[in-house]
């Protein structure tokens, strides 16, 4: 990082001075004075309102809703004046650092007090990144100015420069002491509940306070904080207790030193320089003084109510109007509303009480150290303090501070407990109130271990409250610390959390540090520069830019970081391309497959087959490009992925495991000569129902642990320029956070089930496609088929290998198999039916068998001769090894490559429906009256199994035809195909042409029924 700074300077040169003189003695001439200032006044109140350059309109309000609505969302109901705020009161609530050093561009970030989303949208801050996800830091800002000043420096570092959301927590439900406040409120919240703050934070889940369901009502308000950045009883057993608790780090040194003890002003030492030291106020002889020089000072309302002749509804000297509300009630000075009043009350009374009258003293409030009761108690001091504080009688800080300048208004002598560094003691420093320490016995290490702890200042045990005699001394400077939460380190930088994201808070209120001069040069910055155009907020934010060389000191290395989505371009667009490619594939090859849908090819591979197909190799496709934009993932997208990929995996094996196991069956079957009893229904249902099984599995899966997008963060050494131009005085260099995301579970369970189950299909699919490696070349689609289920496999290999990779490089790899495996199967199934040259109507394949029947005795088949019928029928599988498939596809070759001599043909060229062939006198006597030789005996079952044009098996259920068959006497085969008879064998065949010796007439020669056929010879599609 690079500072260049220029520090403001606040000591005026004496030429400045005179010029500043000779300005006001100008303005004296020229105005009019309206009213002079009492003369005894030496200093004016100090206010935290800014001014605003036009009188606002006031609304009131009762709760923040009434503002929202009259005014604007970013308006807020001031509990001070019962009032709207205005919006964009604040200057600062961009960010300090855009507010004061010029070309800084970087707004803060946005944290749980914001009004979201408008303030974001308002361009107000910006949201906190999601990517880093730093947790909200809250910190607990107490009751007085210097740990609210030092929480603002917090503020600036954490939000503006390391982009951390943070809050500030003051402990009540309604004081707000936001840096960024857009209603710029400046309300003290409160220290009794500050250990109770970590103990919320502690039963959180992650620490995350924004979790903590805090109710409306201020007397159950629940707090929670992170960090305290200064503490001045840090010692104390209830720390210590929290600390053995696991709660509580142990304590941190701020840097700065702090000094509790009794003060009075100036003015009064000088009345009487005895009462700088607790002997001129010690004994009997002295309480007397004390209670006549220290009178009690009275609140607001108690003076108007008791004390005003006009009840304050008329300016009175002392007050000018009645307090606006309850906050108001309670001061002790308001400025020229109310100057503040002391009165002796019956405690100053020493001729009623002459042994126990006492003079007044202001008291810490409870939470604060210091022990004042037990030091008049032990001392025989005549002081005490009457403030509404339990059992101790203290006062707030607030109260302290106005009964200070409420002295100083009124000429009022005025003693009482407080601590530095403090902005009002700096503010009174050079007056005649400035403040003066009154000595106290000497403090020893005996005095130390006996002090009472400041947790029984406020108890009803007054032993307990006033503690031994030894433990009565004067304060010493005490070293200030910092208390932090335990979790707060494996929140931020556990080993939980990846080193990427590791957030930057833990380490920065680690190292933070502040001296007292540091804290009481912040205080000068307030009170030198005109209170009446300066908020505090404004006066710290330029101490800040004007010390950016001690800010930037605790920014650790490699912060801040920038988020930057990393993704290889070559492979995403390569990943694009090969998924968009096979997709369109897909959808060309569906167009193709529609309108070729009436050749025989598509017809014998079943239409509705390959659209199922198709549709299964689309999915893939789809789901390829899903998979290679993982980068740009949602849940949708995330979920979709796996229900395309799970259905379409699905689609394109399933059909092929039943398809190949058919085929099998088909040749099974016909090499032993028995029946086969498939149904097309019960091939639809099987792959229906398997579909049915992976879509309640992926159902399953997305309810129990739907994929999610996963984001993985690298923190590289790249180095991007922070949020600021060349001109600004701040350069603070970015680190460069590589984020990466992919789609998955919280549980891999889910992913290699879906893996193995494709791994299972291609399994059987692959041992039915070696079991088919041996059927002839005419059935070449069964080598397609297998080639198809090899190529899967090998491709579900490659996804399995791509496991072992980051997801970031196995899933652009799974992207690339999917694309190739689905553009693979296209070309090795597809590719040979749109070449295959069966435009003519038949096919050069022996795919041409079209229909088939075994039924014990009898073999029915569409697309042979009855000669080659009777032969295949009849052949006597007992005597003859090579039988069956062979010989039959054998026969089929020869009838499918002759030509027909013996078909007669309509005028159109197409052959008639009924076609004969003479027969010798032996083969017609052997028809009617030989004997039958069957392979197995004929069964009783009425089912007729078939294969339609498409290749699907169809049953036949058609009891008549078997009730009026009778037995048929055809000649014996010849004991070898070469045996067969020298008349030429019928080539006049058709697709779709059913042979049965049943139906032939017993006069007649053998003849072989032809079935209808299209126009083109081509028969209809049975299914259809």
């Amino acid at each position: 990082m690079r500072i260049r700074r220029q520090r403001r300077q606040f000591h005026p040169s004496p030429g400045s001075m005179m010029q500043t003189a000779a300005l006001l003695l100008l303005l004296l001439l020229i105005l009019p004075s309206a009213t002079t200032a009492d003369s005894t006044t030496s200093i004016q109140q100090h206010t935290h309102h800014h001014r605003q350059t036009a009188e606002p309109v006031v609304v009131a309000c009762s709760t923040d809703a009434d503002c929202h609505t009259a005014v604007s969302s970013l308006s807020v109901c001031l509990s001070s004046t019962g009032s709207c705020s205005q919006p964009h009161q604040n200057t600062l609530e961009q960010g300090c650092l855009r507010a004061k050093v010029p070309g800084w561009n970087q707004l803060r970030t946005c944290n749980s007090d914001d009004v979201l989303p408008e303030a974001a949208e308002m361009g107000l801050c910006q949201p906190a990144s999601p990517q880093l996800d730093y947790l909200e830091i809250r910190i607990k800002c107490q009751d007085w100015e210097s740990v609210i000043f030092g929480s603002w420096i917090l503020q600036i570092i954490l939000s503006e420069i390391l982009q951390v959301p943070t809050t500030l927590e003051t402990g009540t439900a309604t004081s707000v002491m936001q840096l960024y406040d857009t209603a710029d409120r400046f309300e003290f919240g409160t220290t009794s509940n500050n250990l109770q703050a970590f103990r919320n934070a502690h039963e959180l889940a992650q620490g995350d306070c924004r979790k903590l369901q805090q109710p409306q009502n201020e007397s159950t308000y629940l707090n929670c904080a992170h960090v305290i950045p200064e503490v001045w009883t840090a010692k104390s057993e209830q720390v210590n207790e929290y600390i053995r608790q696991d709660i509580l780090d142990p304590p941190l040194s701020l840097g700065a030193l702090g000094i509790e003890g009794w003060y009075i002003p100036k003015y009064t030492a000088e009345t009487d320089p005895t009462l700088t030291s607790w002997i001129g106020m010690q004994g009997p002889h002295n309480r007397h003084k004390l209670a006549s020089m220290f009178p009690r000072p009275t609140k607001w309302q108690d003076y108007c109510n008791n004390h005003s002749p006009t009840n304050c509804t008329a300016p009175d000297g002392v007050a000018r109007r009645p307090p606006a509300n309850d906050r108001e009630a309670s001061r002790l000075y308001a400025g020229d509303d109310f100057v503040g009043f002391f009165r002796n009350t019956t405690h100053n009374n020493c001729i009623d009480r002459p042994h126990n009258c006492t003079g007044h003293i202001g008291d810490f409030p409870c939470g604060w150290g210091g022990s004042l009761e037990a030091q008049c108690y032990h001392l025989d001091i005549g002081l005490e303090s009457n403030g509404d504080e339990p059992y101790s009688g203290g006062y707030t800080y607030s109260q302290l501070g106005q009964m200070w300048r409420a002295a100083n208004a009124t000429r009022n002598h005025v003693a009482m407990m407080w601590a530095i560094p403090d902005p009002i003691y700096e503010e009174f420093q050079g007056t005649d109130y400035e403040f003066v320490k009154v000595t106290l016995p000497a403090a020893t290490q005996t005095c130390q271990e006996n002090r009472i702890n400041a947790e029984h200042r406020c108890v009803p045990d007054h032993a307990l409250r006033v503690g031994p005699l030894e433990g009565v001394c004067d304060e010493t400077a005490r070293p200030l610390h910092k208390l932090m939460l335990k979790e707060m380190f494996e929140l931020t930088q556990g080993a939980g959390v990846p080193k990427a994201r590791h957030s930057p808070a833990h380490s920065v209120v680690s190292q933070f540090s502040l001296t007292e001069l540091q804290i009481n040069e912040m205080f000068k910055y307030w009170q030198t520069v005109d209170s009446s155009s300066w908020t505090p907020r404004e006066a710290i934010c330029q101490w800040a830019v004007d010390n950016l060389d001690h800010l930037t000191q605790y920014i650790p290395r490699t912060y801040p970081r920038t988020v930057e989505t990393s993704s290889n371009q070559a492979l995403f667009i390569s990943t694009i391309i090969l998924g968009t490619l096979a997709t369109l594939m897909v959808v060309a090859t569906t167009f193709f497959v529609y309108t070729n849908r009436s050749r025989r090819v598509f017809r014998y591979a079943q239409i509705e087959f390959l659209y199922l197909l198709l549709a299964g190799a689309a999915a893939v496709g789809v789901g390829a490009i899903l998979t290679g934009l993982q980068q740009h993932s949602t849940n949708v997208t995330c979920v979709s992925q796996i229900w395309l990929l799970g259905l379409g995996y699905t689609l394109t094996l399933v059909p092929l495991l039943v398809k190949v196991a058919a085929i099998n069956r088909l040749m099974q079957a016909a090499q032993h000569m028995r029946r086969v009893e498939l149904t097309r229904t019960t091939l639809r249902e099987g792959v229906a129902l398997i579909a049915l099984l992976v879509a309640a599995y992926l159902l399953l899966w997305t309810i129990v642990d739907a994929p999610h997008p996963e984001a993985d963060f690298e923190l590289t050494d790249e180095v991007m320029k922070g949020g600021a131009d060349d001109s600004s005085l701040l350069q603070i260099d970015s680190q460069v956070v590589q984020v990466r995301y992919y789609c998955t579970s919280d549980s891999d369970f889910w992913q290699y089930v879906a893996v193995s189950w494709n791994l299972v299909l291609i399994l059987c699919a692959t041992a039915l496609a070696f079991q088919s490696r041996s059927v002839k070349s005419d059935f070449n689609e069964a080598r397609e088929l297998s080639r198809l289920i090899y190529s899967h496999f090998i491709f579900v290999l490659l996804r399995l290998m791509s496991f072992f990779f980051d997801p970031w490089v196995g899933n652009p790899m799974q992207s690339i198999i999917y694309s190739l495996d689905t553009i693979t199967m296209l070309l090795v199934y597809f590719s040979p039916k749109f070449l295959a040259g069966d435009v003519d109507g038949r096919s050069n394949h022996t795919s041409a068998l079209s229909s088939q029947r075994i039924d014990g005795s009898r073999v029915r088949v569409s697309g042979l001769s009855g000669n080659t019928l009777n032969q295949v029928s009849h052949y006597d599988t007992s005597s003859h090894h090579e039988t069956s498939s062979h010989f039959f596809m054998e026969r089929i070759r020869e009838e499918e490559e002759g030509y027909n001599t013996n078909s007669s043909k309509d005028e159109s060229g197409h052959p008639n429906s009924v076609v004969t062939k003479d027969t010798t006198k032996e083969e017609e006597e052997e028809a009617r009256g030989g004997e039958y030789r069957t392979a197995e005996p004929p069964s009783s079952s009425s089912e007729r199994t078939t294969v339609d044009d498409g290749g699907i098996v169809d049953v036949l259920n058609d009891e008549k035809l078997d009730r009026e068959q009778s037995p048929r006497h055809v000649a014996d085969l010849p004991s070898t195909p070469s045996e067969a008879p020298g008349t030429p064998p019928n080539r006049n065949l058709g697709v779709g042409s059913i042979v049965d010796n049943a139906t032939m007439s017993p006069q007649a020669t053998t003849q072989t029924q032809i079935g209808k056929t299209g126009e083109d010879g081509v028969p209809p599609d049975e299914g259809s």
